[in-house]
């Protein structure tokens, strides 16, 4: 347990580095260091992504999978530490102010968030997604290949015919960061990236509500409220309503709907409601990849069409707005 606290340290630290950057050119200091580590967690998806396509293809190892992307992330922490050096000084210099601000409800959504964690846990729901998630992130781990092994039956197979499986690379991430970590594929997912993605869930969570309820805290304390809830009393049904819920976010369907459609809203909404920054768009389109990595073909699909569906919502929006300016003499 203490070796997986010092992991999640580690990859928030990291993430915190990679996300500064974004975060100080969108000029949003309140949360600033969870804002970060939002950032951070994605651009390093993507930037995996990018990397895991042609080493597959061209037959390479985790391993050398694993080195390009540690450097790479290094390279990229570095340059980000000394870009925005007088931002981070300034969050973790203004944090004991921040801390102090924090209120009963507060600590009572963090208490339940760390409840979640642990059934998570002491108590993991296992179902058939597990067989290919966890199988194909051990069989990956073990083999030092990549995807050449099938996680079902463990026989070789040919990428070729594995074509969408090839985007949907989120088991192999879990291999890479297991591997550059030390442990063994199964404790990664279920041990570790609960830990550090349940609260990754939640810190977007926080941001959708800020945007929604224009910094209301109080509102958005209740809105988060809602959705912990949710997590604990709406699995009824234990194959399949289980699998949505971030109880289980390892899988590439719990990670999709509870990271990647929220993200892909939030960036996409930010975008239309607010003072237009080119950083949201980008961020938005970095979620869309995020939703290929996922589930083969669907992931990719649904994450089209929820930002098709918000930016038809928006135009529609905007003219009956101007409908109703132009009814009360407003020509603007």
């Amino acid at each position: 347990m203490i070796k997986s606290l010092q992991l999640v340290f580690i990859y928030f630290i990291i993430a915190i580095l990679v996300g500064s950057v974004p975060v100080k050119i969108t000029n949003e200091k309140q949360g600033g260091l969870l804002k970060s580590a939002l950032y951070g967690s994605i651009i390093m998806f993507v930037l995996f992504e990018i990397i895991v396509i042609p080493t597959t293809i061209t037959g390479q190892s985790l391993t050398l999978l694993t080195q390009i992307w540690a450097v790479l992330i290094g390279i990229v922490s570095v340059i980000s530490a000394i870009v925005a050096k007088g931002f981070l000084f300034e969050q973790f210099k203004n944090l004991p102010k921040k801390l102090k601000s924090f209120t009963y409800v507060d600590g009572v959504l963090i208490i339940l968030i760390c409840i979640q964690i642990f059934v998570c846990l002491k108590y993991i729901f296992l179902h058939s997604s597990d067989a290919y998630y966890v199988g194909m992130a051990t069989t990956t781990l073990n083999t030092d290949r990549l995807l050449m092994y099938s996680p079902y039956t463990g026989a070789e197979i040919n990428w070729l015919n594995y074509k969408t499986h090839l985007i949907a690379s989120l088991p192999v991430f879990w291999a890479m960061l297991a591997k550059l970590f030390g442990v063994s594929g199964a404790l990664m997912c279920h041990s570790i990236v609960p830990i550090i993605f349940i609260p990754v869930g939640y810190i977007l969570y926080r941001e959708i509500g800020l945007l929604l309820f224009k910094q209301d805290k109080r509102a958005v304390n209740v809105f988060v409220l809602i959705i912990c809830f949710s997590n604990f009393f709406i699995g009824k049904n234990y194959d399949s309503s289980y699998e949505l819920l971030s109880t289980s976010i390892w899988q590439g369907g719990a990670f999709l709907y509870n990271i990647v459609l929220p993200g892909i809203f939030y960036f996409e909404f930010k975008f239309f409601r607010r003072n237009r920054k080119i950083m949201d768009l980008i961020m938005m389109f970095m979620m869309l990849i995020l939703g290929t990595m996922t589930i083969p073909l669907s992931g990719g699909v649904l994450s089209v069409l929820v930002v098709l569906i918000l930016g038809f919502s928006f135009v529609i929006e905007k003219l009956l707005t101007r409908r109703k300016r132009m009814n009360a003499g407003i020509n603007i």
